[in-house]
C-alpha cells in the first residue's frame, strides 16, 4: 500500500485525525506521530499513513471505519476489523511465512479507528495493470490462491452437510425487474439444482468474507491478506465463489482488454495454488454458489441505478456472467 494522495488532511477531520495522532503518540511513550492522508477513500472508510518517530521508527497504516456513507465512526466494525487481525496474526505465525496479515498495533474504539504496520506493496488489481502481468501473471495467482488456502486451513476447520435454504430464501427475494432475461431464467436453474446438491458435504472454516483482487498485497516474496472481519464460519466456497466472480467482472472490463484470453490460465493458477494449501472443495457446490452469488450482486447493483452507457456495459458484464454461470449447472453434475 503506497501513499498517492499528497499530505492533505480535510479540515472536517481535524478533531479525529489530533485524538488519532495523541493516541499513537501515548502508545509509543510519547513518539511524534506524522499522520498524512487521507490516501483511501471508500463509503464505509478511510485509510491514513502514520510515521511514528519512536526508538525504533515505525510506519503504520490507520483505518477509520465509518458508518456507511455518514461520517460517523463505526466502533463495531473497527473492533471487529481489529480483533481479527489479532486472531489471524497468531494463527498464521506456526505457519508459511510469506502468507501474512498486517501485524495489529492499536485500537482505539471510540474513534472507530485501529492502526496496523504499514505494508509496501501493490494489490493484485493493480499489478494486473503493470506491463510485468505477461511475464508474472501466473505467479501472482498462484501466491494469491495458496495464501487463501493457507488461510482456510488455519481456521477451525470442519466437515458439514451444506443447507442452502438461507440461499435460495435470498434468491427467490430478488424480486426487482431486471433488464435481461438471463437473471429471471438463472432463479430458476438454481431452485431446480438446488435438490442435487442434497447431502453434498463442504469443508467450514472462518472466510475473508471480502475476497476480491483488491484485497491481496504483493510485497517481493510475501502476501498480504486486507479487510477481513472473520465475523462469519461459512463454506470455503463462499470465498472462491466470490473471488472467481470477482475476477471475471474484472476482466470483463474495458480497463483489461489487455488481458483478453488470459483468464483460463490465471484461475488455473490459483487453482494450482489453493488446492497446494486449501481443504477440499465441491466443485458442484461452488458453481451453484457463484451463479446465486452473481445474480445477488447484479441485483444489488441495479438499486437506485440510472440509465447511461456505464451502466448498460456493467448489465451487460453481468448479463454475460450469469449466462456462462448457468450453462455450467444445467445440468448439475453429481460430486
Amino acid at each position: 500500500m503506497k501513499p498517492c494522495i499528497p499530505n492533505h488532511i480535510d479540515n472536517s477531520s481535524n478533531t479525529t485525525v489530533e485524538q488519532v495522532k495523541k493516541a499513537l503518540s501515548e502508545h509509543f511513550s510519547g513518539a511524534a506521530v506524522q499522520l498524512k492522508g487521507p490516501i483511501s477513500v471508500r463509503d464505509n472508510s478511510e485509510i491514513f499513513h502514520a510515521l511514528i518517530d519512536s526508538a525504533v521508527p515505525v510506519e503504520a497504516a490507520v483505518k477509520h471505519c465509518l458508518v456507511l456513507r455518514t461520517t460517523d465512526p463505526d466502533e463495531r466494525v473497527a473492533t471487529e476489523q481489529f480483533v481479527a487481525l489479532e486472531r489471524l496474526s497468531s494463527a498464521l505465525a506456526g505457519r508459511n511465512t510469506r502468507y501474512r496479515v498486517p501485524a495489529p498495533l492499536l485500537l482505539i474504539p471510540s474513534l472507530g479507528t485501529f492502526a496496523m504496520c504499514w505494508v509496501d506493496g501493490e494489490s493484485l488489481t493493480k499489478k494486473l495493470r503493470r506491463v510485468a502481468v505477461f511475464r508474472h501473471d501466473t505467479e501472482w495467482f498462484e501466491d494469491v490462491g495458496a495464501w487463501l488456502g493457507n488461510f482456510h486451513r488455519a481456521g477451525p476447520v470442519r466437515r458439514q452437510v451444506i443447507n442452502l435454504d438461507e440461499r435460495l430464501t435470498a434468491v427467490e427475494n430478488l424480486c426487482l425487474p431486471m433488464p435481461d432475461k438471463s437473471f429471471s431464467e438463472a432463479i430458476v436453474i438454481l431452485q431446480k439444482t438446488a435438490l442435487t446438491l442434497a447431502g453434498v458435504e463442504a469443508a467450514i472454516s472462518w472466510l475473508h468474507g471480502d475476497c476480491k483482487t483488491d484485497n491481496f498485497i504483493l510485497n517481493g516474496n510475501n502476501i498480504y491478506g486486507i479487510d477481513i472481519s472473520l465475523s462469519h464460519e461459512n463454506p470455503v466456497e463462499y470465498d472462491l465463489a466470490q473471488f472467481l466472480n470477482n475476477l471475471d467482472l474484472l476482466l470483463s472490463s474495458p480497463k483489461f482488454l489487455h488481458l483478453k484470453g488470459r483468464q483460463s490460465r490465471l484461475e488455473k493458477a490459483f487453482w494450482r495454488g489453493y488446492l497446494s494449501n486449501g481443504p477440499t472443495v465441491s466443485e458442484a457446490y461452488l458453481k451453484w454458489l457463484r451463479l446465486s452469488f452473481a445474480i445477488s450482486l447484479w441485483h444489488t447493483i441495479q438499486l437506485g441505478q440510472t440509465q447511461n452507457i456505464r451502466n448498460w456495459i456493467l448489465n451487460r458484464m453481468f448479463a454475460k456472467l450469469t449466462n456462462r454461470l448457468s450453462k455450467t449447472i444445467a445440468p448439475l453434475p453429481q460430486t
